[in-house]
């Protein structure tokens, strides 16, 4: 892989409290990967949570020197949910913690392309900002995510169905998980955006590609989607997570 600094890619993270009273969502940005966790089950427990799953990454990472496969992101996903199971049996104050897991890890970078492999469990979405438009790249492993990936009910539906914020899958949540994973390539001035929930509840695909195309970096962007989000009373923590690939015309390439 070639031209994986800031020379190609641009990054920005940005998190709030939001509506609670402690920020469980924990998220990270290093060169050639970024990830977003969100914590559930108290303070402690939740943030514990969300610190494994982003451990077991940076395991993966290293094990792999910076360039893990789907079978190392599998293995990571597997023992974050090992540790957290481990520690809900360990801890009876713990026994409700877990964690969403969304991780994007660059392939390969060239000046014309770049190669993501998104890794996911849970409902802190994935979204590709593109010129054309913007969509979720992943699918929220919810009740009603399910519903809506086999077509049975609607966007609009999903969006207030009573049991949007059910996990049928994350860190913690059972023995078997099972994440999904895509494959997204990036061109020039194109963007990848991880966010917890405290975003997607309150802001559309479309209003995060507004955001993101109206900014001058990933940093930006990554802080105006935060405060979008909290100008619209969003009631979780909010972390953002941006992923870049610079313009041909940016002064930096």
């Amino acid at each position: 892989m070639s031209g994986s600094g800031t020379d190609i890619i641009d990054t920005g993270i940005a998190t709030d409290v939001g509506g609670r009273s402690d920020n469980q969502d924990r998220g990270v940005i290093a060169p050639g990967w970024g990830a977003v966790s969100d914590g559930m089950g108290g303070y402690e427990g939740g943030a514990r949570a969300a610190e494994l799953s982003i451990a077991a990454v940076q395991r993966a990472l290293d094990e792999s020197a910076g360039m893990p496969d789907r079978e190392a992101l599998e293995r990571a996903f597997q023992r974050a949910n090992g540790a957290v199971l481990e520690t809900q049996q360990s801890d009876p104050d713990l026994a409700n913690m877990g964690a969403t897991l969304t991780v994007a890890v660059a392939q390969s970078v060239e000046p014309a392309e770049s190669v993501w492999l998104l890794a996911h469990v849970g409902d802190s979405p994935a979204y590709l900002v593109t010129g054309s438009g913007t969509r979720q790249v992943t699918t929220d492993h919810t009740v009603p995510g399910q519903l809506l990936r086999e077509g049975a009910i609607t966007e609009d539906e999903a969006e207030v169905h009573p049991y949007r914020n059910m996990l049928l899958q994350g860190i913690g949540v059972g023995p078997d998980i099972s994440p999904d994973f895509e494959e997204v390539r990036l061109e020039p001035g194109e963007s990848l955006v991880l966010a917890s929930d405290g975003l997607s509840g309150v802001l559309s695909a479309a209003d995060v590609g507004r955001v993101v195309a109206a900014a001058s970096s990933a940093g930006e962007a990554a802080q105006w989607l935060v405060k979008e989000a909290i100008a619209r009373e969003t009631t979780d923590n909010v972390t953002v997570v941006v992923l870049t690939h610079r313009p041909k015309s940016d002064p930096a390439d």
